[in-house]
């Protein structure tokens, strides 16, 4: 073949026939030798010392004629960093005419190597924040398919969530003193003066090896702290195990499984609904059930029309299907189901609304959890016109939530170095705070000298004095964050105000860590698994943290702190368990309707039931005469799936409504909602 690059003009092959020589190039300029083909020769010709030394023999213009050449010629290299580039800021969705997917090889090597010490210089920015506002350091475990535990490790402060290490714990490995060793580790890695607490959910074996650590010099400054939301969804848990509101949630259940178990069903409920959906998904389990059970509230109108349809009363899915029936009987004749549900979402959105806020990592709460249960209790018996029989047992409910797991020392010192609550809340004089604060100052300040100091300096902020009292900062006492308050305030009290913003800028939960499972799940498949450790933690490490920076991109360009990422969608609340039935426009909502007005509900009953209706009425009590007298008749089981437009087959672990009187609410359960239902 003829060669056409234009180093070959200048330089000839020693001696293609000696197999020793074969591809040393001489110029034929200073007659030096070089292997390595024409790339170097035009390197040494260009005289950019990159592989080989310059030429200095060779005339002016075909050095400048080889420097143009390479500056024109990108290498390959070179050039796909180029495409990648773009593809990241462009999107590779739109397209990329000419573009060239990088190979596996390089996938693995210098593509991945630059995307780490990308993520490390990102970490590395974070870094120099810590020390000033201190952080937490979240952490969270988690299984795969191969049954094998992984627990990740996160740092937050407020310049963002970063992932750290991910480690994979073997059951035998998994003891208290194998975790605080691994605990030790990780803090170092971090900065022990960096760290100020240690937030886990409530695993046994977390808390034990996070407790130990106040025993180790150099770790006794270093609190656990139980998951807010994970404590607010255990709380919310609690009250859905009460008599009524099992009932009701059990109820509701049956409507989602039956109308999202079938595409004819889900059109036909859309239609009614002018679009809404019924499933409201949130980062908890229980937040999705009771806020899915307020949408069915609202929506309450359009599903009896839908199942009062003649367009639904004549199709299969009701006359061939039990369970349609039975969930018609639910929405068009319960008029206690609907009763109950307005009482219900009294009770449990003022609990939903702390939970979105300490979940939402838009703003740290530390200073302000405290006041918002406080304040959570007062509106739900506001909202039950401070009737004590109906708020009493959910008072209790989320007492012992609160003083058995949630409540921590940190909580009482951000509520009491809030200048929000401080000098207008009498509450702030509660022997508790002020203990709180002190136990606080003795664990994160070990210098006695340096707490005395603080102590001193506690008077001119309690009395607003200096700095402190002046307009502005009276002014500015509810309008700027707390932590921003004190670093612009606080520098007459220097040791009070560092002190103060290592509190206040801590986050209150560790969310953050379940809402990224699908990297870990899209990393550690059966796959990947055979990846060489090192590797495989190389690709959690960048994957993870990009969807971390992406999240914090879209919540600032969205306005709304809360990210509906990642929703499992096989919930029990719904039967598909592939593809997701709600659009994503539904997503673009706000997370929480805190506009919804419980009392606008429809309570009162429906009116007089159609002929159709009456009809199933006698059906139905005659069947239950023949029930009694054994005689009960094998019907609509034998035809009671229907076929046609069904996606997919029904979940066997959901549970619909049987025939026992369990599902239905007695005459004395009527009288028991009445009592408790204001």
């Amino acid at each position: 073949m003829p060669r056409t690059d234009p180093a070959w003009k200048h330089c000839v092959e020693e001696d293609p026939d000696d197999k020793e020589k074969r591809g040393n190039l001489r110029c034929n300029y200073c007659k030096d030798i070089f292997r390595g083909g024409v790339a170097r020769m035009k390197e040494h010709l260009a005289g950019t010392r990159k592989g080989a030394r310059p030429c200095n023999d060779a005339p002016q213009e075909v050095v400048q004629f080889f420097v143009k050449y390479l500056q024109s010629k990108k290498s390959g290299k070179e050039q796909k960093k180029a495409n990648l580039e773009f593809a990241k800021n462009e999107g590779l969705s739109k397209g990329l005419a000419g573009f060239e997917q990088p190979s596996y090889h390089e996938m693995r090597t210098w593509i991945l190597k630059e995307e780490i010490d990308r993520t490390q210089i990102m970490l590395e920015d974070k870094k120099k924040t810590w020390s000033k506002t201190g952080c937490s350091i979240m952490v969270d475990g988690w299984t795969d398919d191969k049954s094998k535990n992984l627990t990740n490790f996160l740092v937050d402060n407020p310049s963002g969530t970063f992932f750290l290490k991910s480690c994979a714990i073997s059951g035998e490995k998994r003891t208290t003193d194998d975790l605080v060793k691994l605990f030790m580790e990780v803090i170092k890695e971090v900065g022990e003066h960096n760290v100020v607490q240690v937030i886990t959910d409530n695993d046994v074996s977390y808390k034990a090896a996070c407790l130990k650590l106040k025993d180790i010099e150099g770790f006794q400054h270093i609190f656990w702290t139980p998951c807010a939301a994970r404590c607010l969804d255990l709380m919310l848990e609690d009250i859905s195990q009460t008599r009524l509101h099992k009932q009701v949630l059990k109820k509701a259940k049956a409507i989602t499984t039956f109308i999202y178990g079938y595409a004819w069903t889900l059109n036909l409920m859309r239609k009614y609904t002018d679009g809404k959906e019924l499933l409201r998904p949130a980062v908890t389990r229980f937040a999705s059930s009771y806020l899915t059970l307020q949408r069915i509230g609202m929506n309450e109108r359009a599903l009896r029309n839908m199942f009062l349809s003649r367009e639904f009363q004549d199709s299969d899915y009701y006359v061939k299907n039990r369970k349609g029936k039975r969930v018609t009987r639910i929405v068009t004749e319960d008029r206690w189901f609907w009763k109950a549900i307005a009482h219900i979402m009294k009770i449990t959105l003022p609990i939903v609304k702390v939970l979105r806020i300490v979940d939402s990592d838009d703003k740290p709460v530390m200073g302000f959890l405290y006041d918002h249960m406080r304040k959570a209790k007062e509106e739900i018996a506001s909202n039950v016109n401070n009737e004590s029989k109906a708020y009493t047992q959910i008072w209790e409910i989320i007492d012992n939530r609160w003083d058995s797991q949630m409540h921590h020392c940190l909580h009482a010192a951000g509520y009491f170095l809030n200048p929000h609550f401080h000098y207008e809340d009498d509450s702030i004089k509660d022997r508790k705070l002020k203990v709180g604060f002190l136990e606080c100052l003795e664990k994160m300040v070990p210098n006695m000298e340096e707490r005395c100091n603080i102590m001193v300096q506690l008077d001119a902020y309690e009395n607003a004095v200096g700095l402190f009292g002046r307009p502005i900062a009276i002014g500015t006492r509810k309008r700027l964050h707390p932590a921003y308050w004190w670093n612009t305030f606080g520098d007459e009290t220097k040791e009070l105000k560092n002190f103060a913003m290592r509190i206040l800028n801590l986050t209150c939960s560790a969310s953050g860590c379940e809402r990224n499972w699908s990297t870990f799940s899209m990393v550690h498949t059966k796959k990947r698994n055979r990846l060489e450790q090192e590797r495989l933690n190389a690709l959690v490490f960048v994957m993870y943290n990009l969807k971390l920076k992406e999240r914090d991109t879209r919540r600032k360009s969205m306005g709304d702190p809360l990210c509906l990422d990642n929703i499992d969608s096989d919930d029990e609340w719904i039967v598909e368990k592939e593809d997701p039935v709600f659009p994503p426009s539904s997503l673009e909502d706000s997370w929480l309707d805190l506009t919804f007005n419980v009392d606008d509900i429809n309570i009162a009953p429906f009116g007089v039931s159609p002929r159709s209706t009456q009809k199933r009425k006698r059906d139905s009590s005659s069947k239950k005469m023949q029930v009694d007298k054994g005689k009960r008749k094998q019907g609509d089981s034998e035809n009671e799936n229907v076929d046609d437009e069904k996606i997919g087959e029904e979940d066997e672990s959901i549970k619909y409504m049987d025939d026992s009187n369990e599902d239905e609410l007695s005459t004395s359960d009527e009288h028991n909602i009445d009592e408790h239902i204001i």
